[in-house]
């Protein structure tokens, strides 16, 4: 790593609302050049700050093998966003070498229109099915290295969402018991043929995220409030700074930044 790689990453990793601004001025060429002298960590970052418009330009100047990589490591909705907005080409090529597990759910959400729920889903959601006891759970989990949750939905044999168990239950219950003696039913889901706006008008805010059905009743993710929001235009999609680019801090990685990448003052692409 060089000496203005090394100033770069420093910056995204304590400045990275910042880093986004400075970098989101950049053309989409710069960008891509810069993003490919970079590790997995600094990449995403930088893919997760730009807005999806922004980030397809960038990944259309990238070699697609090296695109195909890196959407491996993006969170699924980045991933779906930045793909949706490529040209049919390029998103058929990508998607083709992507790994069949992650390529399957992404061309399902990409089959919804970005006004529909389906489009704003993430897929990747555990779930436990209603036949198993707490103890299968326990085990499920522990094997599986899941990350904590509140609670998880609970599916019959079918994959129709049935219900959904709490954490504290799950903890607290006789470990031969089944899943489906200690769920509590489900009081919202919504299907993902269902419009954002209306979805959003309607959303208790008692609720964090819902469950998504498709209309056979099958569960297929979960979607959050933000992600809807966003997608509403309630909630700014990028994180641009508003901070003036004049400032000694900006002025000092910037000098590192176009080091790097020669004159920054390309038109953007």
């Amino acid at each position: 790593m060089t000496k203005d790689q090394i100033l770069i990453s420093q910056y995204l990793d304590n400045h990275p609302e910042l880093a986004i601004a400075e970098i989101g001025e950049l053309s989409s060429t710069d960008i891509a050049q810069l993003v490919l002298s970079l590790d997995t960590k600094n990449q995403k970052v930088i893919f997760g700050g730009l807005s999806s418009r922004k980030a397809s330009k960038v990944l259309e100047k990238i070699p697609t093998q090296d695109s195909v990589e890196l959407i491996t490591e993006l969170p699924f909705l980045v991933s779906e966003a930045i793909i949706r907005n490529l040209s049919n080409e390029r998103r058929s090529s990508v998607l083709e070498l992507l790994p069949v597990e992650l390529a399957k759910p992404l061309r399902r959400s990409l089959s919804y229109h970005k006004n529909q729920v389906g489009s704003h889903l993430d897929p990747n959601v555990p779930s436990l099915l209603e036949e198993m006891s707490i103890q299968d759970c326990l085990n499920y989990i522990k094997d599986d290295h899941l990350e904590a949750h509140q609670h998880f939905f609970v599916l019959n044999n079918k994959r129709t969402l049935v219900g959904c168990l709490r954490v504290t239950a799950l903890l607290t219950t006789e470990v031969k018991r089944q899943v489906k003696s200690v769920m509590m039913p489900i009081t919202a889901n919504i299907t993902a043929e269902m419009n954002v706006k209306d979805v959003l008008e309607n959303w208790n805010e008692a609720f964090f995220e819902l469950p998504v059905t498709n209309l056979k009743g099958e569960f297929i993710g979960i979607v959050t409030r933000r992600a809807l929001r966003t997608q509403a235009g309630q909630v700014n999609e990028s994180i641009h700074s508003t901070i003036k680019a004049g400032n000694a801090l900006a002025d000092l990685y910037l000098i590192g930044l176009t080091s790097l990448m020669g004159n920054s003052d390309t038109p953007q692409n």
